[in-house]
């Protein structure tokens, strides 16, 4: 197949290596800067489009109102990209956002979010949660064997990392709505807590770990923690707590958005490669 890349992190990059090792001819524009083969190249946006027979975007498709393109060396804005993606073939992309989305729509295009397929997503949550849990041994001046860790959030990420702490010999709380995952959490030996009723558990905990885009924590809840303590956010905006009232109350603040990008680029380009051919043996 033809497969034009346009833009993206580290992960186009391994992943272009990936389709071109699997014998795809990959097109490629708007990663100018990055290592990818010169053949790939194109020199401009039409150009890399020619006889594709998919396109994929990058994981988020979109950063501040233009393509994602770190690599790139001038902007694609997302009225030029749209009017020049072709109508007949698959468009991947991660949280294109709304009014990529929208533009898609209107114009016919066949726009499929990476995010939203379940494959993906297991195996994303897979490599969160092992960058997380690599993250915070490099953080924390203590052992987690032992250490009581409150788990914000029982989804996939959440879940799989409970599973991983568990293993190491940690005090796991995993929280849901309503407590709702009470069965799970004592299939795999964890303790469960309701998101709504965290009061009593916070003095206890000088590690917690957020995976909910939603507001869990406000300052007074994050004022009964332990001084020092570590809130590490895994979440995308607005995050399970307000950063800057936690700084001041002296918690510190992990950011860990976007994990498999920074810190399992190969892995996560490999996953998504397996995402997209599943999509055409379909």
């Amino acid at each position: 197949m033809i497969m034009t890349v346009l833009g993206g992190d580290t992960r186009s990059v391994y992943l272009v290596s990936r389709l071109v090792a699997d014998g795809h001819t990959v097109h490629t524009y708007g990663l100018e800067t990055a290592a990818v083969p010169k053949a790939c190249h194109r020199a401009d946006l039409a150009t890399a489009l020619r006889g594709s027979d998919c396109v994929v975007l990058p994981i988020p498709a979109v950063k501040d109102g233009i393509l994602n393109t770190p690599f790139g060396s001038q902007a694609i804005c997302l009225t030029e990209l749209v009017n020049t993606l072709p109508e007949a073939v698959p468009i991947f992309a991660g949280a294109p956002g709304k009014v990529l989305s929208e533009l898609c729509t209107r114009h016919g295009l066949r726009l499929i979010d990476l995010l939203t397929i379940e494959t993906l997503t297991l195996k994303n949550a897979a490599l969160t949660a092992e960058c997380a849990l690599g993250l915070v041994i490099q953080e924390v001046p203590y052992t987690l064997m032992g250490e009581p860790v409150l788990i914000l959030g029982a989804g996939r990420i959440g879940r799989q990392l409970a599973v991983r702490l568990h293993a190491l010999g940690a005090k796991v709380t995993i929280s849901s709505r309503n407590g709702t995952d009470k069965t799970w959490c004592a299939a795999h030996s964890l303790s469960s807590a309701d998101t709504y009723g965290l009061a009593p558990l916070l003095p206890k905990h000088r590690l917690v770990i957020n995976t909910i885009p939603a507001r869990v924590l406000d300052a007074g809840q994050m004022a009964a923690l332990p001084s020092g303590a570590l809130l590490v956010e895994l979440a995308s905006a607005p995050g399970g707590f307000d950063p800057n009232a936690a700084a001041n109350l002296g918690l510190q603040v992990l950011p860990a958005g976007g994990l498999p990008g920074k810190f399992a680029p190969e892995s996560a380009a490999n996953a998504i490669a397996e995402t997209i051919y599943s999509y055409f043996m379909r």
